[in-house]
């Protein structure tokens, strides 16, 4: 059985077909594989028709809605304790090389800390160190 005729003898169970999908089907149907494909499926239907109300206790499904949610909640919870332990290391690393570059290049400025030279406003103003 190809897979379109499997899709259109699933859709009969759960949709209308139109007209030349039913003759489709009922064309089908006189083949034993087709046939015994839809009586095993027609078997399945019933027998997962009868066991699930007693699998299932009551409010089921706002039982799992709970448990996504807290499984959400929880996951949220442990991607922002994560992320504020790099940040708070990543932090802690970022000043540790602005004073090291600080005391390197014996400054306390903006420049200093991220190890740029300073110019002076000469060497700004005669444009000496665009071209070095």
């Amino acid at each position: 059985m190809n897979d379109k005729l499997h899709t259109l003898l699933i859709r009969s169970f759960d949709a209308s077909l139109d007209d030349n999908e039913r003759v489709q089907l009922q064309q089908a149907l006189v083949n034993s594989e087709v046939r015994n494909e839809r009586d095993r499926i027609v078997v399945l239907r019933t027998q997962i028709k009868v066991t699930a109300a007693s699998a299932f206790g009551p409010l089921f499904v706002q039982r799992v809605l709970r448990r996504l949610v807290s499984a959400h909640e929880e996951f949220r919870r442990w991607l922002l304790w994560g992320y504020r332990r790099v940040a708070l290391i990543g932090a802690v690393i970022v000043l540790l090389l602005a004073s090291y570059n600080m005391s390197k290049h014996d400054s306390v400025s903006l420049a200093a800390a991220f190890a740029q030279p300073e110019h002076t406003l000469e060497q700004v103003l005669r444009l000496e160190v665009p071209f070095q």
